[in-house]
């Protein structure tokens, strides 16, 4: 009786058979043991010998096996005509070990789609082996193989006689595997699910990289992509490199990572999905209309001489207390309006706490209209809670949750006006107490950079806390005192109030008399507003203000309560997070039912 022997290998396909000859090359010189080709005998009599229970069949999938047809011979009425079907029906009963090996890039095999002869194979735990990482994954091999200790059947004497050095052999086997897991400790080689230790070696690193005190977040990227040039299914790995890109402002690249981490169904945690899917829903597109971008030197109404004057709207090249700009010119009319009495008396009060020189100019008793509008619609209490709580994370004591609230912030641009006051204010007040904290550095850190994203409105509106800030941030280091300065250089750029632009949408010619009513309004209070556009079919149903990309909200809350008052129905608030405007641009779209004839008819509307 022949001796079984110990490793066969069965393949399909010419990737299959190249891979089966430099196996059976590695395997060879690991045991000293003969490696068989079953692919190679036909004699179903001696394959049925080879695959006994001290026999171990490796599987090489490649690709062609999701594609196997269904075998006319799987009803046992005739031998099947594939070849792997009769290893793996000799390897059954012959009670030989099975073991899948998925070469290079072959995704694991489906149960659903194969013919059910199959399914078995479907549900066996593959192992790597890939071109690029042999080494690594022959040495997982050979672990397998040692732990799986397999031996022939004792009971048959002659057998066991015949078979005594492929005793001595399977011993060295164990040798061997032993050798190869004090290797793989001492190199971490293997991922705890998936045998992927490089991939394991290579996160550390780049968390190592990312979270440290002074970041180095270029290594931290490549050692990210290394980890998925190891184990592409990785989401762990998919989820930290989309951080990093969002950081670079690469959101596509972004998203398509984001989508990879959450195919990963069984290593991602359920922590780390949830923050996946609400950064992917921050990221999405699909329904994002494009921007409006069209000359504007030619203008639905000319600028109004008292928003050019110089009066209201310079800027001090140094801070000075609120209230003490220049006097209103003599003789110039002021209409009677008590919110913004409200709103003076609010600002006035908040400069009071404050140690001189007082926070912005802008917001003294000769503030001009257009930075008195930027507060008059405060966001609601609950996107003020919600702010609170994403700047509660940034100071959080795990380096991740940081991580994940300041990708957030950064993708959701029309959240910049609204939380950069009380991001820059607690920073600050964090620096001068708390320097040394990792997370006041990060949080101080990624401040700078919302800075670096913020409008100019937004900026100006802000200037002295801003100053203040980025003269403390100074203690951050090189790299951020440069960082500082180049926000320095961009707000003290600003001389004069700058003025936003609304581009007015028209759906009809019959609504350019309202629309003139609304341009004049937006133009008397700052706004600069180009010619209108007949858009016709493009018009929305029902009327929009669009903000471009980080422009200024509170401004957008006092263009939707303006126009809703106007246009009859409460207009929608749109935010374009994927545009990037120089300045302050908002978007005008009158809806399509307004003034059409049997539709809303409004004060303005034709007759």
């Amino acid at each position: 009786m022949p001796v079984h022997a110990p490793i066969c290998l069965s393949h399909r396909g010419a990737a299959g058979a190249r891979a089966a000859q430099r196996l059976a090359v590695g395997l060879r010189e690991l045991f000293g043991e003969p490696v068989i080709d079953l692919v190679e005998r036909q004699d179903d009599v001696e394959v049925s010998e080879l695959l006994g229970p001290g026999s171990v069949l490796l599987v090489l999938l490649t690709p062609d096996y999701a594609d196997l047809p269904a075998d006319p011979g799987a009803d046992g009425a005739q031998a099947p005509i594939e070849p792997v079907r009769r290893h793996l029906l000799a390897a059954q009963a012959g009670r030989a070990h099975l073991q899948a090996l998925r070469i290079d890039q072959t995704p694991p095999l489906m149960a659903h789609g194969l013919p059910p002869d199959l399914v078995s194979l479907a549900a066996q735990p593959a192992l790597a082996l890939r071109q690029s990482h042999w080494g690594t994954d022959l040495a997982a091999l050979a672990t397998e193989l040692a732990t799986l200790g397999f031996l022939p059947d004792e009971r048959d004497a002659p057998l066991a006689e015949a078979s005594a050095p492929a005793s001595r052999t399977w011993r060295q086997l164990a040798g061997v595997g032993a050798l190869a897991l004090a290797i793989g400790a001492a190199t971490h080689v293997g991922l705890a699910a998936m045998d992927e230790r490089e991939a394991q070696a290579q996160m550390t690193l780049a968390q190592q990289a990312q979270f440290s005190v002074t970041p180095d977040l270029v290594a931290a990227r490549r050692a990210y992509e290394r980890a998925l040039e190891a184990a592409p299914e990785l989401g762990l790995a998919h989820v930290q490199l989309a951080h990093l890109l969002v950081r670079e402002h690469d959101l596509v690249q972004a998203r398509l990572h984001l989508s990879a981490a959450l195919r990963d169904h069984d290593g991602l945690p359920a922590a780390r999905r949830q923050e996946a899917l609400r950064l992917m829903a921050v990221l999405s597109d699909d329904d994002e209309p494009g921007a409006v971008l069209r000359p504007t030197d030619r203008l639905a109404v000319e600028p109004v001489a008292s928003v050019l004057a110089d009066g209201g709207l310079v800027i001090p090249a140094e801070p000075t207390a609120a209230g003490s700009g220049p006097a209103r010119a003599a003789g110039k009319s002021v209409r009677p309006d008590i919110e913004a009495v409200a709103a003076h008396a609010e600002r006035a009060a908040l400069a009071a706490l404050r140690p001189p020189p007082s926070s912005d100019l802008l917001f003294g008793a000769d503030a001009p209209a257009l930075a008195l509008l930027a507060s008059r619609v405060p966001a609601s209490s609950e996107l003020q809670r919600e702010l609170a709580q994403r700047l509660d994370a940034l100071y959080a004591a795990d380096p991740q949750l940081r991580w994940s609230a300041a990708s957030e912030l950064t993708v959701s641009s029309q959240l910049h006006s609204d939380v950069l006051p009380m991001a820059v204010e607690r920073a600050e007040a964090n620096l001068l107490h708390r320097a040394g904290s990792a997370a006041v550095a990060e949080a101080a850190r990624y401040t700078l950079g919302l800075l670096e994203q913020a409008s100019p409105l937004t900026l100006v509106l802000h200037r002295q806390a801003v100053l203040r800030f980025v003269d403390t941030a100074a203690v951050l280091g090189p790299e951020a005192r440069a960082q500082a300065e180049q926000v320095r250089e961009r707000i003290t750029g600003y001389t004069r109030l700058p003025q936003p632009i609304v581009y007015i949408q028209l759906a009809d010619e019959a609504q350019r008399p309202l629309a003139m009513r609304l341009a004049t309004q937006l133009a008397e209070a700052g706004w600069r507003v180009p010619e209108l556009a007949l858009v016709g079919d493009q018009a929305p149903s029902r009327t929009e203000i669009r903000s471009q990309g980080a422009s200024h909200q509170g401004l957008a809350r006092w263009m939707r309560r303006m126009s809703s008052d106007q246009v009859g129905q409460t207009a929608d608030l749109v935010h374009l997070r994927l545009a990037r405007p120089a300045g302050d641009v908002y978007e005008l779209w009158l809806d399509r039912d307004l003034c059409r004839p049997g539709a809303r008819q409004v004060d303005g509307c034709p007759g």
